[in-house]
């Protein structure tokens, strides 16, 4: 493909809000260039959930490729969301739990597993109070609605299809989840400073709240339990294939 288009096509989707829905149709009207097969390529190339980008590896993505459900038959339709270049390092961290229980170990080397298993996943769930707000603005994007249930309304309505009501419970889903978040920064912080400490508290909170993809509303998405599963399941299939690559 050529490179000046890959280089546009990454370039535009980095520049959205983190997780905008996008389809092939959207961009290529953004990049409009007239060479549809190659805007093409230049996005399977650094999505997710692609089988080019199941086989290459590439060290950054910026995209999902999502198999959208459009009612409980088989019908679906291709969707993207928009990723701001994030490592796939970081992607394969995220899905699994061989970092966060490493850190565990580690750290009840240090404090004991009974100081870790209460008062550290305690300080983990607690973490959610520092960014509240953000949460809530996350939902109020899309006026409390389900970001993919909108979507799929919206291609279904392409279609002359009836509209689907859509969840009335919503949650703040990030980019990359708290939790996995939450142990790399305790981690880090742990090796300059005495967590049982104020200097270590303030480190601590500091390190969460400057931590975009723990508390920046723009790295989180409205969406209903039943699509954040969706998304989580791709993201851990596709961690699994991940495994034994070097990128």
């Amino acid at each position: 493909m050529p490179p000046e288009i890959a280089k546009s096509v990454r370039k535009h989707l980095a520049q959205l809000d983190p997780l905008s829905v996008i389809t092939l149709d959207d961009l290529y009207r953004a990049i409009n260039v007239g060479n549809q097969a190659a805007i093409r390529a230049a996005l399977y190339a650094c999505a997710i959930g692609t089988p080019v980008a199941a086989r290459a590896h590439p060290n950054t993505y910026f995209a999902i490729r999502l198999n959208l459900p459009l009612d409980n038959s088989d019908m679906h339709e291709e969707v993207f969301l928009s990723l701001p270049a994030i490592p796939r390092t970081l992607i394969e961290r995220d899905a699994s739990d061989r970092d966060i229980i490493e850190i565990q170990k580690k750290l009840s080397e240090r404090y004991s597993a009974e100081v870790v298993d209460y008062w550290f996943k305690a300080a983990q769930y607690r973490s959610v109070d520092l960014i509240r707000k953000s949460m809530n603005e996350a939902k109020e994007r899309t006026h409390g609605a389900c970001t993919l249930c909108q979507t799929v309304n919206v291609l279904r309505t392409k279609r002359r299809l009836p509209l689907i009501p859509h969840s009335s419970r919503i949650q703040a889903c990030h980019v990359i989840s708290r939790r996995s978040v939450f142990w790399n920064v305790l981690s880090k912080v742990a090796t300059g400073h005495e967590i049982f400490s104020p200097k270590g508290v303030e480190a601590l909170t500091s390190s969460l709240r400057n931590n975009d993809y723990h508390s920046n509303s723009r790295f989180m998405i409205g969406l209903c339990r039943f699509h954040d599963k969706l998304l989580l399941r791709l993201l851990k299939r596709h961690a699994s294939d991940w495994k034994g690559t070097d990128g």
